[in-house]
């Protein structure tokens, strides 16, 4: 298979659940540390999409009998208030058209067993995405650079891993003008409203009851 065939695959999943009544909220970005990279042996990041099935607020309960073998990433959300897709698009083009940031947790998932997966597997795997916990959304003004956000993970009370944002491909909104770029080159474009994941500060941890 080729990754051109994975994101296929992808699409077709996306599309049977979107006809069983799910609406597309967002995107997310995978790969974008140079550890994951190398441990797929790959040089670009990939992307997967954001369903409205997938989301929970903060606070909420998530039942663990939903997933396979889930792991949580921690990561800074970008909620657009333009649309991306035409012409140039960098990181300064991200953030004149970021409405605003929060935090989030994705919930990522693998339907191969023990996680021995490569890149198309992956992506065929929607990048491995399977939920998102959303936080308190901060209006952006400028102020704070997602590169400059400290990150720390905590599981029952103690940190289990942390990070920057600057982890995220040097800068999260450079990660959203990748996704953008890449979406545009295949025919479609992040839109106003759309939550984006930019990719995971810290590792991913494993999850279970509790």
């Amino acid at each position: 298979m080729t990754l051109d065939e994975a994101y296929e695959v992808q699409l077709i999943q996306v599309g049977v659940r979107q006809r069983s009544g799910a609406d597309l909220r967002g995107h997310k970005v995978g790969l974008t540390s140079r550890v994951m990279q190398q441990q797929l042996g790959v040089s670009v990041p990939d992307y997967g999409h954001l369903l409205s099935d997938m989301f929970w607020k903060s606070g909420e309960s998530v039942r663990r009998d939903r997933f396979l073998q889930p792991r949580i990433e921690a990561e800074v959300a970008v909620i657009l208030k333009g649309d991306l897709g035409l012409g140039e698009i960098d990181a300064a083009s991200v953030a004149a058209s970021t409405l605003s940031i929060a935090p989030a947790l994705e919930i990522i998932d693998s339907r191969v067993r023990d996680w021995k997966i490569g890149i198309l597997d992956t992506v065929a795997d929607n990048a491995s995405a399977a939920g998102v916990v959303v936080g308190r959304e901060i209006r952006w003004n400028g102020a704070p650079q997602p590169r400059d956000l400290a990150c720390a993970l905590y599981r029952n009370g103690l940190v289990v891993s942390s990070g920057n944002g600057s982890d995220v491909l040097g800068d999260p909104f450079e990660a959203v003008a990748w996704l953008a770029r890449t979406l545009a080159s295949r025919g479609t474009q992040l839109r106003a409203g759309q939550l984006i994941l930019p990719g995971s500060c810290t590792a991913a941890v494993p999850c279970d009851v509790g």
